[in-house]
C-alpha cells in the first residue's frame, strides 16, 4: 500500500500564499463564468456514438443532447435479450478542477456541477476517476432522489464507477474538498440519459405471471444472491446475476451472468449490482429499495461459445445485505423442479418454475450458433416466464443449486416455452484456459466435486428483517394522514431474544422521508430513548422552473417505494422496542389494520394509540433490520481450547488477537488476491492480547494470518465500514 502524505504545519508565509491562491482561483473562476454567459460558447464534448457535442454552459452546466427517443424506444423494444433503458454520452469533465466553486458553511470548498437532459426519464454517471482525499464527500442528487454521502472509506473503487440512476430530467454533483487533501482526482466520464422510465415497483413489467419473490418461502434464501445488474457498453443495460459459491468457501464475491451482456473488462468495470431489490412483501406497485448496491466489478473468465461470465464485486456485500452464496450442480442430469430467478425488465425479483424435465440443446441465436448441446432447455414453464433483463440470471435444481444461466429465449406469461440456459456441467472445463472457464474458480481446492452447498458468510451472525405486517395486510396498506397536532408517530416491535438493530426500512407513499428518528427501549417515554439520529441531506445547487439556481434542502424519498436507513451505529435494542419518526418532514408511510397493531400517535406530549387519532390504521408499514444480540458482539471465530482467538468478525477499527501463549505474534492482513497489505508483529512479553488497527482498511473481505511460536492460523474476516 502507498502509505499517506502527512503534512506540516503551514507556516505564515505558506498560509498567505494560500488565501492569494484561493482569491485567485476565485477570480479566475468568476472570469471563466463571465465569459461563457457573454459567449455561450460549446466545449466540443463528444456525445458516445452519436457524432452529437455537449454544451457547458455558464453556472457550471452540462447541457446533453436531446434524446432521440422515438427511434431509441423502437430499437429498444426489438431486443430480446437484453433490457436497453439510457444512451450514454462522454463528457471527460475534472469535476476537482471546473465547476461551480463555493465555500460552505465550514470555509470548506464546494464544486458543484448540474448536468441536463431536457426529454430525460432519468439520469446517471459514470466516474472514470474517483479518487478522494480524507475528508473529502461527495452527493449525487437527482430530481427525486440523491446518493450519498460518498467518501474515500466508502469502499468503491477508485475507476469506472457507476452509480444507481436517479429519476429526473437533471443531476447536481457536488463535491466538498478537505482542507489539506492531495491527490484527489473525481472525472466524470460519460453521462447516461435515460429514455425509458425506471422501473418502480414491479408496474414496468408485462410479466406478472411469475411468483413473486418476497413471498415465495421455497427459494427464501437462495433468492438472496440474485442481483440486479446495470451495465454500459455506449448504451445502459439491466440483466440478472446470481453470487455463486467455490469450494474454498472464503466468501469471494462471485457473480454468475451471461456473457453477450457483460463479456470484457471494460463492460464489467461499469457494473452495478442491486441486491434485495423486490417488492416489499409482494406488494406488486411498490418499488423495492436500491440502496443494497455494489458498484464495480472485475471479469473473471468469459466465454463467447457457451455465453458464460463470471465476475468478481469490488467489494463483498454488507452484512445488513443478508447475502446469500449459491451452490451449484454440474451434474448432466439434475433433478426437477427447476426454478429461474431473475429482473425482469429491471423490476423487482421473481420466480418462475419448471416441474417437467429439461433437455441438452444446441442453439442459435441471431445468426450465431454455440457450442453443442452446450445449454439447457426449458420447454415449457408451469409458472411465470423470463423477459428482457433476466439474461443470466439463475437456473437452479430441485436442491436450489444453480445448474446453468440464461442466454435467450422466446417465452411470455401467453406462451412460456423456449428459454435456453447455458449448462453449468460444459461451461465448467469446456476450454482449458482459466479465464474462458468455471472450474479454476469455483473448485480453487481442486475437489473434484459436482455438487456444492451454498453459504451464507454472516452465518454465526446472521441478520434477520422483520415486519409488523403480513403479506395481506400489506396488500391492504394505505398512505398515513398524519392526525392534526401529532409530532411523533411510533411503531412497537417485539423479538423471542435480545436484539441488534442495523438499519429501518421505510416504505413512503410521498417523495418525503421524514427529518429525525428515535429509539426507544422497553417503553415509549423520553427515560427509554435510547438513540435518535437526523436523516439530513445536503443543502446543495437545485434547479427551479424558471432556469435559475438556488441553494436548497433535497428530500429524497420515493413515492410508492422503499428506502432503507443505515443507522450511524448498531442499537442494543433487546426484546421491546419502538422506532418513531417525527412527523415535521412531512412523511406519509404506508399503514395498516392488523391484529397486533402497536403503532402510536404523540400530541402535546401524550402518546396515545394511533388508531384513537386515526380510525383506519393502528399499524405502520415499517420494517426494521436485527441481528440476535448474544452474536451481533465481539464473537469469536475460535473454540476455548484452540490456540489462537480472532475477533470480532465482521471488524470495523479494531481486530482482537487472544493467544495461549506470550510469545512473539506476528499478524498479516491479505486481501483475497494474496496481496499484503497489513503487517504487525508482537513481541514476547506483550501479553496474550492483542489489536490490530483496521483504520483505513476499506469495506471488503481479507484473509487474516495469525502466526505464534507454536501455532498458525487463518481465517477470512470481514472489515465493514
Amino acid at each position: 500500500m502507498t502509505p499517506e502524505k502527512h503534512y506540516l504545519c503551514p507556516t505564515p508565509p505558506e498560509i498567505l500564499k494560500r488565501i492569494y491562491g484561493r482569491i485567485m482561483n476565485l477570480r479566475i473562476h468568476k472570469l471563466l463564468a463571465a465569459l461563457a454567459l457573454a459567449l455561450s460558447t460549446a466545449t466540443g464534448l463528444s456525445a458516445a456514438g452519436t457524432g452529437l457535442t455537449v454544451r457547458v454552459e455558464h453556472h457550471a452546466v452540462l447541457k446533453m443532447p436531446m434524446l432521440r427517443k422515438d427511434s431509441l424506444e423502437k430499437a429498444a423494444e426489438e431486443e430480446r435479450n437484453t433490457y436497453t433503458f439510457a444512451q450514454g454520452f462522454n463528457v471527460n469533465y475534472r469535476l476537482d478542477e471546473a465547476g461551480s466553486l463555493s465555500n460552505d458553511e465550514d470555509g470548506e470548498e464546494v464544486r458543484n456541477v448540474e448536468i441536463a437532459c431536457e426529454n430525460a426519464t432519468s439520469m446517471g454517471v459514470i466516474f472514470n476517476e474517483l479518487r478522494l482525499s480524507a475528508g473529502d464527500t461527495l452527493y449525487v442528487v437527482g430530481e427525486k432522489g440523491l446518493i450519498g454521502p460518498i467518501t474515500r472509506t466508502s469502499g468503491y473503487p477508485e475507476e469506472n464507477v457507476m452509480l444507481p440512476f436517479l429519476d429526473g430530467k437533471r443531476l447536481s454533483i457536488r463535491l466538498k474538498v478537505h482542507e489539506g487533501g492531495s491527490l484527489r482526482s473525481v472525472r466524470i466520464g460519460t453521462v447516461g440519459c435515460g429514455f425509458r422510465a425506471l422501473p418502480n415497483g414491479n408496474s414496468a413489467a408485462s410479466d406478472n405471471c411469475s411468483h413473486e419473490s418476497a413471498i415465495y418461502e421455497i427459494t427464501k434464501k437462495v433468492k438472496q444472491s440474485v442481483c440486479a445488474l446495470i451495465y454500459y457498453d455506449g448504451s445502459f443495460h439491466y440483466a440478472t446475476g446470481a453470487l455463486i459459491n467455490n469450494t474454498g468457501e472464503n466468501g469471494i464475491p462471485y457473480v454468475l451472468t451471461a456473457n453477450h451482456a457483460i463479456g470484457t473488462a471494460a463492460v464489467a468495470s461499469t457494473t452495478v449490482a442491486f441486491f434485495n431489490y423486490e417488492s416489499p412483501l409482494g406488494r406488486k406497485d411498490i418499488r423495492g429499495p436500491m440502496e443494497f448496491f455494489i458498484a464495480g466489478a472485475t471479469l473473471i473468465a468469459t466465454n463467447t461459445n457457451l455465453d458464460m461470465t463470471l465476475l468478481r464485486l469490488s467489494s463483498c456485500p454488507r452484512r445488513d445485505f443478508r447475502p446469500y452464496l449459491a451452490g451449484w450442480n454440474r451434474s448432466e442430469s439434475p433433478s426437477p423442479p427447476f426454478y429461474g430467478i431473475h429482473h425482469p425488465n429491471g423490476t423487482g425479483k421473481r420466480v418462475a418454475t419448471e416441474h417437467d424435465g429439461i433437455t441438452a440443446h444446441t442453439i442459435t441465436v441471431d445468426g450465431y450458433t454455440y457450442a453443442p448441446y452446450a445449454h439447457w432447455k426449458v420447454s415449457r414453464w408451469d409458472e411465470g416466464t423470463t423477459e428482457a433483463g433476466s439474461s443470466g440470471s439463475p437456473l437452479l435444481d430441485e436442491d436450489l443449486r444453480i445448474i446453468g444461466a440464461l442466454t435467450s429465449g422466446a417465452s411470455t406469461c401467453e406462451s412460456p416455452i423456449n428459454d435456453f440456459y447455458y449448462r453449468l456441467s460444459t461451461s465448467w472445463d469446456y476450454s482449458s484456459a482459466p479465464a474462458a472457464q468455471l472450474k479454476y474458480w469455483l473448485d480453487p481446492t481442486g475437489s473434484g466435486t459436482t455438487l456444492s452447498d451454498g453459504l451464507d458468510p454472516y452465518a454465526e451472525d446472521s441478520i434477520y428483517r422483520l415486519s409488523p405486517l403480513n403479506t395481506t395486510e400489506a396488500e391492504a396498506a394505505t398512505s398515513l394522514q398524519t392526525p392534526t397536532g401529532a409530532t411523533r408517530i411510533a411503531q412497537h416491535f417485539e423479538t423471542k431474544e435480545d436484539a441488534i438493530l442495523y438499519g429501518i426500512h421505510l416504505i413512503s407513499a410521498n417523495a418525503a422521508l421524514p427529518s429525525r428518528l428515535f429509539i426507544f427501549k422497553g417503553g415509549l417515554d423520553e427515560s427509554h430513548l435510547v438513540h435518535e439520529e437526523d436523516i439530513s441531506t445536503p443543502k446543495i445547487a437545485q434547479w427551479k422552473t424558471s432556469g435559475t439556481i438556488s441553494e436548497d434542502t433535497k428530500t429524497y424519498g420515493i413515492t410508492n417505494g422503499e428506502t432503507y436507513i443505515r443507522l450511524r451505529d448498531s442499537i442494543a435494542v433487546g426484546k421491546d422496542f419502538y422506532i418513531a419518526y417525527a412527523t415535521a418532514g412531512g412523511y406519509r408511510p404506508y399503514a395498516a389494520l392488523t391484529e397486533s397493531g402497536g403503532a402510536y400517535a404523540e400530541t402535546d406530549g401524550n402518546w396515545i394509540p394511533l388508531q384513537e387519532s386515526d380510525a383506519s390504521h393502528n399499524a405502520l408499514w415499517m420494517d426494521v433490520t436485527l441481528s440476535r444480540a448474544t452474536t451481533a458482539t465481539a464473537v469469536k471465530e475460535s473454540s476455548e481450547d484452540e490456540l489462537i482467538s480472532v475477533y470480532p468478525n465482521p471488524a470495523s477499527d479494531w481486530l482482537n488477537i487472544e493467544t495461549r501463549e506470550d510469545t512473539k505474534c506476528s499478524v498479516n492482513l491479505y486481501t483475497l488476491d494474496g496481496e499484503r497489505i497489513k503487517t504487525e508483529t508482537y513481541e514476547t512479553g506483550e501479553g496474550t492480547k492483542h489489536r490490530l488497527a483496521l483504520h483505513g482498511i476499506g469495506t471488503g473481505c481479507y484473509i487474516a494470518e495469525v502466526r505464534t511460536q507454536k501455532s498458525c492460523k487463518q481465517l477470512k474476516i470481514v472489515v465493514i465500514r
